[in-house]
């Protein structure tokens, strides 16, 4: 994957560690089957971090280009995307500490991947554009 420029200004992307907290709605459920395990899996083979799913949070936003950071979803990449967007984001805090989130765009009709973003720390440290 190739590696973001840059550094990610504050963003409104909270998670939770309390365990149930996160989990409790039907559509977290939904999406946690649909999406939580890829992005578990990509965890543990790209950055060799096993997560607890217990630990993971969910939040969506919808966004208008306007509204977003580059750092986060670099111009060239936005203009690819829907306008607006929905991200969906998860989130976790390893056993070191290190904040990861990982966001994620899909097309809202056929949900498919369209972009994903990873974040360490506050610091996109890499990205993937499919469409």
């Amino acid at each position: 994957m190739p590696l973001l420029n840059g550094f990610l200004h504050a963003f409104i992307i909270s998670y939770t560690k309390e365990k149930g907290n996160a989990h409790s709605s039907p559509t977290y459920s939904l999406w946690s089957l649909k999406w939580e395990s890829p992005a578990r899996n990509r965890m543990k083979r790209t950055f060799n971090v096993v997560v607890n799913i217990d630990e993971v949070g969910y939040e969506a936003y919808e966004f208008y280009h306007e509204e977003l950071d580059n750092y986060l979803v670099p111009e060239e990449h936005l203009e690819k995307l829907p306008n607006p967007l929905l991200f969906e984001t998860l989130a976790y805090v390893d056993g070191n500490g290190n904040e990861w989130i990982a966001g994620f765009v899909r097309d809202e009709e056929t949900e498919e991947k369209l972009y994903e973003v990873w974040i360490k720390n506050g610091e996109p440290i890499a990205y993937e554009i499919y469409v």
